[in-house]
């Protein structure tokens, strides 16, 4: 799990770019070892993706792709979806991926920052989107829905992918009970996208 938090210092060789293709756009990352899903975008960021773009009608205004890694959920989105795309991470060189995977794709953040999850997030958003960092244990995962809630507009959402072995039952439940309400968007090979919203009753 270090690729969620330590960060050091690299050489240049210690980088290196991958090309990945979705629904026939191609893009171009840069990675390095000490990052979550170093060499390839991750299956569950994939099925998030493809479910957010699926729901596409209500995707609108700010998006923060938060616990961002080098940046492809949001990079992704940006080219499918007219938002204004925001991204956060607490790794440091994530981050730096992230801004230098935005000039490379041609995407122009909001801003790009350094955040133990949102305690350096001072903005609100009419949405959040994330494959967040589920090994951490349930407390973290628990601490990162708070977070998101309270960052989020009236009527904004949160949109994560999380693999049912690992807490999908536990997290519903939770989101239930913060946001009072929970939809299962899409069941893919052991990966669930959970979408709740920040309804004025919340």
């Amino acid at each position: 799990m270090r690729h969620y938090f330590i960060s050091k210092e690299h050489q240049e060789s210690d980088y290196f770019t991958f090309i990945t293709t979705f629904q026939n756009k191609s893009f171009t990352f840069k990675s390095c070892s000490d990052v979550f899903s170093k060499n390839q975008v991750d299956y569950g960021s994939l099925v998030l993706i493809k479910s957010i773009i699926e729901h596409g009608e209500i995707f609108n205004g700010k998006v923060l792709d938060m616990c961002c890694g080098y940046g492809p959920i949001g990079i992704i989105l940006s080219k499918f979806l007219n938002i204004d795309v925001y991204f956060a991470d607490i790794n440091k060189t994530a981050v730096e991926l992230s801004e230098e995977n935005c000039k490379l794709n041609g995407t122009k953040p909001k801003f790009v920052i350094c955040s133990d999850m949102f305690l350096d997030v001072k903005d609100t958003f009419k949405h959040i989107v994330s494959n967040p960092p589920i090994k951490t244990g349930k407390a973290k995962l628990f601490e990162f829905v708070d977070g998101a809630f309270e960052c989020l507009e009236d009527g904004g959402t949160l949109t994560v992918v999380i693999k049912k072995n690992l807490g999908e039952e536990s997290l519903k439940k939770y989101l239930i009970s913060k946001f009072d309400n929970c939809e299962i968007w899409e069941r893919d090979k052991g990966y669930y996208i959970l979408h709740s919203t920040k309804t004025m009753k919340a």
